[in-house]
């Protein structure tokens, strides 16, 4: 009898556990679209207290950090993990690129067109790369970068004005 009642108490157990980390993934999700962020990385932190190889959890954290544009706190996130999931490439673009890692970012851009089956998301990639410079269209383009810009022009133009 006490072999029964443990395994129902285990069952019991697994359960509430489950629920509540179901119930609090769908809370983060909530916050996060919401755009309240501090509460939202209050709750992730302490998800990945008890959880700390969530990768869902890890995930919208990078997203919130990305939505900050704190880039930094992003990429140390990222250090951390490795995934070939779009979402967290996704991420890892967004964090690279507010980072002024182009190369990285091109490199992950150029990846996520090549390897993904979603026709939407390569359809949005495709107008992120040409507003940010990463499309391949921009390869023989000249760059000229501020510290708050970053120019793209054809070659004989960029001769004229530089």
């Amino acid at each position: 009898k006490l072999n029964e009642r443990m395994k129902k108490i285990n069952i019991i157990l697994f359960l509430v556990y489950f629920t509540l980390g179901l119930s609090q993934e769908a809370n983060l999700k909530d916050l996060y679209s919401k755009k309240e962020y501090d509460k939202a990385i209050k709750l992730a932190q302490t998800t990945l207290i008890s959880s700390p190889e969530d990768f869902e959890t890890q995930l919208i954290l990078i997203k919130i950090y990305n939505s900050k544009c704190d880039y930094p706190v992003a990429s140390t996130l990222l250090a951390k993990m490795s995934s070939s999931d779009e979402r967290f490439l996704i991420e890892s673009l967004k964090t690279h690129y507010g980072l002024g890692n182009i190369k990285e970012a091109k490199r992950i851009y150029d990846q996520l067109i090549k390897d993904s089956k979603n026709e939407v998301l390569k359809k949005e990639l495709l107008k992120f790369g040409l507003v940010t410079g990463l499309d391949p269209i921009y390869a023989d383009w000249k760059i000229k970068e501020t510290q708050n810009f970053v120019f793209h022009f054809i070659h004989n133009i960029y001769n004229q004005i530089f």
